[in-house]
Protein backbone atom coordinates (compact mmCIF):
# COMPACT_ATOMS: atom_id res chain seq x y z
CA UNK A 1 0.00 0.00 0.00
CA UNK A 2 1.26 3.50 -0.85
CA UNK A 3 1.83 6.54 1.31
CA UNK A 4 -1.08 8.67 2.40
CA UNK A 5 -1.33 12.27 1.21
CA UNK A 6 -0.27 13.46 4.65
CA UNK A 7 2.81 11.20 4.67
CA UNK A 8 3.78 12.40 1.19
CA UNK A 9 3.52 16.05 2.27
CA UNK A 10 5.53 15.40 5.45
CA UNK A 11 8.20 13.57 3.45
CA UNK A 12 8.44 16.41 0.93
CA UNK A 13 8.66 19.04 3.68
CA UNK A 14 11.40 17.09 5.48
CA UNK A 15 13.38 16.78 2.22
CA UNK A 16 13.10 20.54 1.64
CA UNK A 17 14.13 21.25 5.23
CA UNK A 18 17.25 19.07 4.86
CA UNK A 19 18.22 21.03 1.72
CA UNK A 20 17.80 24.35 3.54
CA UNK A 21 19.85 23.28 6.56
CA UNK A 22 22.78 22.11 4.47
CA UNK A 23 25.49 20.02 6.14
CA UNK A 24 24.60 18.86 9.63
CA UNK A 25 28.13 19.18 10.99
CA UNK A 26 28.30 21.40 14.10
CA UNK A 27 29.69 24.89 13.55
CA UNK A 28 32.53 26.02 15.80
CA UNK A 29 31.51 29.15 17.70
CA UNK A 30 33.92 31.54 19.37
CA UNK A 31 33.14 32.89 22.81
CA UNK A 32 33.43 36.61 23.41
CA UNK A 33 33.04 38.76 26.50
CA UNK A 34 30.98 41.89 27.07
CA UNK A 35 33.92 43.99 25.88
CA UNK A 36 35.78 42.70 22.83
CA UNK A 37 38.44 43.80 20.36
CA UNK A 38 36.94 43.95 16.87
CA UNK A 39 38.83 44.45 13.63
CA UNK A 40 36.81 46.75 11.40
CA UNK A 41 37.68 47.45 7.75
CA UNK A 42 36.91 50.70 5.94
CA UNK A 43 37.79 51.91 2.46
CA UNK A 44 41.29 53.04 3.57
CA UNK A 45 42.43 50.64 6.29
CA UNK A 46 41.63 48.20 9.10
CA UNK A 47 41.59 49.13 12.76
CA UNK A 48 41.25 47.38 16.10
CA UNK A 49 38.32 48.89 18.01
CA UNK A 50 37.29 48.02 21.54
CA UNK A 51 33.56 47.33 21.33
CA UNK A 52 30.84 46.86 23.89
CA UNK A 53 28.47 43.93 23.33
CA UNK A 54 24.83 44.95 23.71
CA UNK A 55 22.32 42.13 23.19
CA UNK A 56 19.51 44.62 23.84
CA UNK A 57 20.41 46.71 20.78
CA UNK A 58 18.93 45.67 17.44
CA UNK A 59 21.67 47.31 15.40
CA UNK A 60 25.35 48.04 15.87
CA UNK A 61 26.73 51.56 16.14
CA UNK A 62 30.14 53.09 15.37
CA UNK A 63 31.72 56.44 16.23
CA UNK A 64 32.09 58.93 13.39
CA UNK A 65 35.79 59.48 14.25
CA UNK A 66 36.59 55.79 13.71
CA UNK A 67 34.72 55.84 10.42
CA UNK A 68 36.72 58.88 9.24
CA UNK A 69 39.99 57.18 10.21
CA UNK A 70 39.33 53.89 8.41
CA UNK A 71 37.56 55.44 5.44
CA UNK A 72 33.82 55.82 5.37
CA UNK A 73 31.85 53.81 2.83
CA UNK A 74 28.82 55.44 1.27
CA UNK A 75 25.67 55.68 3.35
CA UNK A 76 23.09 52.99 2.56
CA UNK A 77 20.17 54.98 3.97
CA UNK A 78 19.02 56.94 7.01
CA UNK A 79 17.31 55.05 9.84
CA UNK A 80 15.34 56.09 12.91
CA UNK A 81 17.09 55.01 16.13
CA UNK A 82 15.39 54.98 19.51
CA UNK A 83 17.60 55.32 22.57
CA UNK A 84 16.67 55.46 26.24
CA UNK A 85 16.84 59.28 26.10
CA UNK A 86 15.50 60.13 22.65
CA UNK A 87 15.08 59.13 19.05
CA UNK A 88 17.06 60.41 16.09
CA UNK A 89 17.79 59.72 12.44
CA UNK A 90 21.27 58.32 11.75
CA UNK A 91 23.17 57.28 8.63
CA UNK A 92 23.51 53.53 8.09
CA UNK A 93 26.73 52.08 6.61
CA UNK A 94 27.89 48.58 5.76
CA UNK A 95 31.32 47.52 7.06
CA UNK A 96 33.41 44.39 7.10
CA UNK A 97 34.56 43.23 10.52
CA UNK A 98 35.83 40.24 12.42
CA UNK A 99 36.96 39.14 15.83
CA UNK A 100 40.64 38.19 15.99
CA UNK A 101 40.98 34.70 14.53
CA UNK A 102 37.43 34.78 13.16
CA UNK A 103 35.96 35.00 9.70
CA UNK A 104 35.20 38.30 7.99
CA UNK A 105 31.51 39.27 8.02
CA UNK A 106 29.66 42.28 6.66
CA UNK A 107 27.25 44.07 8.96
CA UNK A 108 25.41 47.37 9.12
CA UNK A 109 26.22 50.13 11.62
CA UNK A 110 24.50 53.36 12.49
CA UNK A 111 26.92 56.29 12.62
CA UNK A 112 26.90 58.70 15.55
CA UNK A 113 29.22 60.61 17.85
CA UNK A 114 30.23 58.26 20.67
CA UNK A 115 32.95 60.61 22.00
CA UNK A 116 31.26 60.87 25.41
CA UNK A 117 30.96 57.11 25.62
CA UNK A 118 33.67 54.75 26.79
CA UNK A 119 33.55 52.50 23.71
CA UNK A 120 33.73 53.68 20.09
CA UNK A 121 31.68 50.73 18.86
CA UNK A 122 28.57 48.99 20.10
CA UNK A 123 27.84 45.49 18.81
CA UNK A 124 24.11 44.89 18.48
CA UNK A 125 22.27 41.68 17.70
CA UNK A 126 22.57 42.16 13.93
CA UNK A 127 26.38 41.88 14.12
CA UNK A 128 26.45 39.27 16.87
CA UNK A 129 24.32 36.93 14.77
CA UNK A 130 26.58 37.38 11.75
CA UNK A 131 29.71 36.80 13.84
CA UNK A 132 28.05 33.60 15.14
CA UNK A 133 29.48 33.99 18.64
CA UNK A 134 28.58 32.95 22.15
CA UNK A 135 28.68 35.64 24.84
CA UNK A 136 30.30 34.94 28.21
CA UNK A 137 29.83 37.89 30.58
CA UNK A 138 32.71 36.67 32.76
CA UNK A 139 35.28 36.67 29.97
CA UNK A 140 37.59 39.68 30.02
CA UNK A 141 39.32 41.25 27.05
CA UNK A 142 42.78 39.76 26.79
CA UNK A 143 45.34 42.10 25.35
CA UNK A 144 47.99 39.66 24.24
CA UNK A 145 50.51 41.61 22.16
CA UNK A 146 51.84 38.50 20.45
CA UNK A 147 48.34 37.53 19.26
CA UNK A 148 47.67 41.05 18.03
CA UNK A 149 50.97 41.07 16.12
CA UNK A 150 50.19 37.66 14.60
CA UNK A 151 46.74 38.91 13.60
CA UNK A 152 48.30 41.91 11.87
CA UNK A 153 50.83 39.68 10.09
CA UNK A 154 53.85 41.16 11.90
CA UNK A 155 55.09 37.79 13.13
CA UNK A 156 55.80 34.94 10.79
CA UNK A 157 55.98 31.36 11.98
Amino acid sequence: MGLTTREKIESELMARLRKLKGPTAPVERKTIGLIENIIVRGTKKEKFVKAKVDTGANRSSIDISVLREIGAPSTIKKVLVRTAQSQETRPLVSLQMRIPGGKIVTSTFTVTSRQKMQYKMLLGRNSLIKLNVLIDPIKQVKRNLKNLREERGMITA
